[in-house]
């Protein structure tokens, strides 16, 4: 059962997607025991997320300063038989901010990393909106940009963009290397339709070079754009798996 007060509500806004396709045997020597790869379609998966956090509060109570900030997140899809959920679990999530850093890093022990990051939206004449992720690592600038279609639809559950975007369950790690899941409630999300995408993205710098190898130079297998809601993220609970594969 999970606690009925959320560690965290906020709204996450206009979440773009890049989808990349992996063997399952790659997530398989990087996860912690007690998670394996969920499959689509017999294939693993990566996404690359950026988003706004919007309307942050912790606790219930807001952060001055901080209550509107951008992220960018590499998320993978697993499975989680002791638990008995699927879900996903974050390879490296990237915020402008080092207080929200520090309460993210605190608080669930996830992988956030404080580096400049912006977000920019604009309507063009035909109704279609150009929304831009800029960040720079390293001194390396980085860049994500999609345009989008004004007209909004629910997927059905059977299709691929419902196996993306419908995430109830977060796993990590607490810092003495137990197995943590976390929930995450939200409405089901429309999407929008992606008329173009492009993006630019230093693999080796941000992720290090078993990223590299998988994602440098390879084209998403697909794209796609949520409007987003309000979210809760409840506080964690322990699976007790301490090891990695």
């Amino acid at each position: 059962m999970k606690s009925n007060v959320p560690f965290l509500s906020a709204q996450w806004k206009e979440l773009t997607l890049l989808n990349f396709a992996l063997e399952p045997d790659f997530l398989i020597n990087i996860l912690p025991v007690g998670l394996d790869p969920d499959l689509l379609h017999g294939k693993a998966y990566a996404s690359l997320v950026a988003f706004d956090f919007e309307s942050v509060r912790v606790g219930g109570i807001p952060w001055p300063g901080y209550t509107r900030f951008p992220e960018l997140n590499l998320r993978v899809y697993v499975r989680c038989s002791e638990a008995g959920r699927r879900g996903v679990f974050f390879i490296r999530e990237l915020i402008p901010g080092k207080l929200p850093t520090a309460i993210a890093r605190m608080a669930y022990n996830e992988p956030y990393s404080a580096c400049p990051l912006t977000r920019n939206q604009q309507t063009l004449p035909n109704g279609a909106q150009l929304q831009r992720t800029d960040w720079t690592w390293n001194g390396e600038p980085n860049h994500l940009e999609v345009e989008v279609g004004p007209e909004t639809m629910v997927p059905g559950p059977d299709e691929d963009s419902t196996w993306f975007k419908e995430q109830e369950w977060g796993f990590g790690l607490s810092r003495l290397g137990e197995l943590l899941r976390y929930h995450v409630t939200h409405p089901r999300w429309m999407v929008r339709a992606v008329h173009r995408w492009d993006y630019q993205v230093d693999w080796l710098g941000l992720y290090g070079p078993i990223w590299a190898r998988q994602l440098k130079g390879v084209e998403p297998n697909s794209v796609m754009h949520c409007i987003g809601s309000e979210i809760a993220v409840y506080p964690p609970r322990s699976i007790d798996r301490p090891n990695y594969h």
